[in-house]
């Protein structure tokens, strides 16, 4: 706020915090096994095949802390879910009208927050 109390800009505080590295790591793992233009197969065992191999990498240079450990399921479900390609698919088709459409985009969000991920 400006001094005389109007919105003059946004900060987003999204990667602030000591879980920026966990959320990174969850939202670039999941982007790249189940969703990074895949040509090859895009089912979910090649996905999670890709996952794991991504996470075996990354824990090979960086492991987690406990805290991180203890909700990496819960924060890799969230980010897989929510992805903003994801929640964008579900409006359009809402706005157009195309309900069955809807229903299994959210059926998908369902799925992954509901999964267990291969870690």
């Amino acid at each position: 706020m400006d001094d005389d109390g109007s919105l003059c800009s946004i900060i987003d505080f999204h990667l602030a915090g000591n879980d920026g590295i966990l959320c990174h790591f969850a939202g670039e793992a999941a982007f790249l096994a189940y969703e990074g233009n895949r040509k090859d197969d895009d089912s979910e065992e090649t996905g999670d095949l890709y996952f794991g191999a991504f996470a075996a990498g990354y824990f090979k240079n960086r492991q987690l802390h406990d805290l991180e450990r203890d909700c990496l399921q819960d924060v890799l479900r969230i980010k897989r879910a929510f992805a903003c390609h994801q929640v964008d698919d579900v409006l359009d088709k809402f706005n157009a009208g195309e309900i069955g459409q809807v229903d299994m985009a959210l059926e998908k969000i369902r799925f992954c927050l509901t999964k267990t991920l291969p870690v």
